[in-house]
């Protein structure tokens, strides 16, 4: 076999490869799965009230006291919704795809943290997973 046809084989066949890497990387995001990760992110701001507020007091108690996250209408999502307990509990909810997060705070060698759970448990967010 002469040596150019041989290299034209590796070529294309590092070219298969590599198209086998980007182009699944390159596929959508369903629109679920990207509705538990835009619920996770918006909780950002009260974690981290929660945390600060817990920092004080060194107890979660009334950590969550005055945190609110907003409603909103995320476009291509629907409808999103969330709830903080008085303890730090986080709970979002996508009503659109039936997708509720859980972030619970618990205090670890003396700081905040975050217990991710939801359900249905294979649109967790990555952030959640691990």
């Amino acid at each position: 076999m002469p040596r150019w046809l041989r290299y034209s084989i590796y070529v294309a066949a590092l070219g298969g490869i590599v198209a086998a890497v980007v182009i699944p990387a390159r596929v959508k995001v369903p629109p679920e799965r990207r509705a538990a990760t835009v619920l996770y992110f918006a909780t950002e701001d009260a974690r981290t009230a929660i945390e600060r507020n817990a920092g004080r007091t060194k107890s979660l108690t009334g950590a969550g006291k005055g945190v609110a996250i907003a409603p909103r209408k995320d476009e291509g999502i629907g409808d999103l919704d969330f709830e903080v307990t008085a303890d730090g509990q986080i709970t979002g909810h996508a009503r659109e795809y039936k997708f509720k997060l859980f972030l619970t705070p618990e205090i670890k060698e003396g700081r905040v943290a975050w217990k991710c759970s939801g359900l249905p448990l294979d649109l967790l967010p990555s952030a959640c997973r691990g």
